[in-house]
C-alpha cells in the first residue's frame, strides 16, 4: 500500500488521524504550559491573560505543524529502516538455512558411505570366516564372495 502525497511538505493520507492527534497533543501541551506561565504572571485582567495565551498559541501553530511533519517523517524513516533490517535478517536466516541443509546433506552422505563400508567389511569378514571354517574342516566351500563395494556415485 502506497502513501500518496500531494506535495513534499504534506501529510500522508493514511496517517491523517494519527498526525491530527499528535498535532492536538502538541498544541494542548503547549497551551497548558503557556497558560500556567501567563496565569502566574498575574495580569490585571483575565481577558488580557486569555489574549496573551491565545497569542502565544497562534504563534506556536506553525511550529506544531512542523513538529507533526517531523513526527510523520521520523515514523516513516523508522519503518523504512525496520523493513531494510528485516530483509537483511531474513536473508541471513535463509543463507544459514541453506548452508545448514548443505552441511546436513554432506554429513549424511559421509555417514552413509561409512555405514556402507562397514557393512561391506562385515559381509567380507563373515564370508571369509565361513571359508576358513570350511577349509579347517576340509569341507568344500562353493559360496561366491560378496560383491565388491561400489564407489559412491557423484550426483
Amino acid at each position: 500500500m502506497e502513501n500518496k502525497r500531494i506535495s513534499v511538505l504534506s501529510f500522508a493520507r493514511d496517517f491523517v488521524l494519527v498526525d491530527f492527534i499528535f498535532f492536538l497533543i502538541v498544541v494542548i501541551g503547549y497551551a497548558v504550559i503557556v497558560g500556567g506561565h501567563e496565569i502566574a504572571a498575574g495580569r490585571e485582567n483575565p481577558v488580557e491573560t486569555l489574549i496573551a495565551i491565545v497569542g502565544h498559541i497562534s504563534n506556536y501553530i506553525p511550529v506544531a505543524i512542523v513538529l507533526t511533519l517531523m513526527f510523520e517523517i521520523g515514523g516513516s524513516l523508522t519503518m523504512l529502516l525496520w523493513r531494510l533490517y528485516k530483509r537483511q535478517i531474513d536473508a541471513q536466516i535463509e543463507q544459514a538455512r541453506t548452508e545448514g541443509i548443505a552441511s546436513g546433506e554432506a554429513k549424511g552422505e559421509a555417514r552413509g558411505e561409512a555405514r556402507g563400508i562397514a557393512e561391506a567389511f562385515q559381509l567380507w569378514t563373515a564370508w571369509n570366516n565361513r571359508r576358513l571354517e570350511a577349509e579347517g574342516k576340509n569341507l568344500p566351500f562353493n559360496e561366491p564372495p560378496p560383491p565388491p563395494p561400489q564407489a559412491p556415485s557423484a550426483e
